[in-house]
């Protein structure tokens, strides 16, 4: 984000591999020292609406978290899989309740990070999650067999 071709740069490739930007999620993580310059800004809301969507990843547990949710042109919140460990009614689970009504008022995804167990999927879902991310649906996958992996999950034929 700090190259003042970014944006130029991905949408050339978008368009060199024949990709629809509505496809593209690109992710931010909180944890990097973003600073929301206006340069930054101005090559995520090109992005942003030409199609491609931006994720606030790790969301909840640095101390811009907050910030980030006024300056940047954001799509999805990623909720920091430090969070998921959690027993039932503690701290945690207030912060997560929260931060997924949030999302919803401010028109924004959340996606819980870190489900690993099949116990903390029914946990997660009745405080009001809906999309999640974690070993308990797949390891990280290259290119290939992740393509094979969503074909198999949607039911397409490879």
């Amino acid at each position: 984000l700090q190259d003042a071709e970014f944006d130029r740069k991905v949408l050339r490739i978008l368009a060199e591999e024949n990709l629809d930007p509505h496809l593209v999620e690109l992710e931010i993580t909180e944890s990097t020292s973003l600073a929301p310059a206006v340069q930054s800004i101005g090559a995520l809301l090109r992005l942003r609406n030409a199609g491609v969507r931006i994720a606030l990843d790790d969301f909840g547990m640095g101390h811009t978290s907050l910030h980030y949710l006024r300056e940047l042109p954001l799509d999805t919140l990623k909720i920091d899989r430090s969070l998921t460990f959690t027993s039932q009614g503690d701290l945690n689970e207030h912060v997560i309740r929260s931060i997924v009504a949030l999302s919803r008022t401010l028109g924004l995804r959340a996606v819980v990070e870190g489900i690993e167990q099949p116990e903390q999927l029914p946990r997660f879902i009745d405080l009001g999650c809906a999309r999640f991310q974690g070993y308990l649906f797949s390891r990280p996958l290259e290119s290939g067999p992740c393509l094979d992996y969503i074909r198999a999950n949607a039911g397409i034929a490879a």
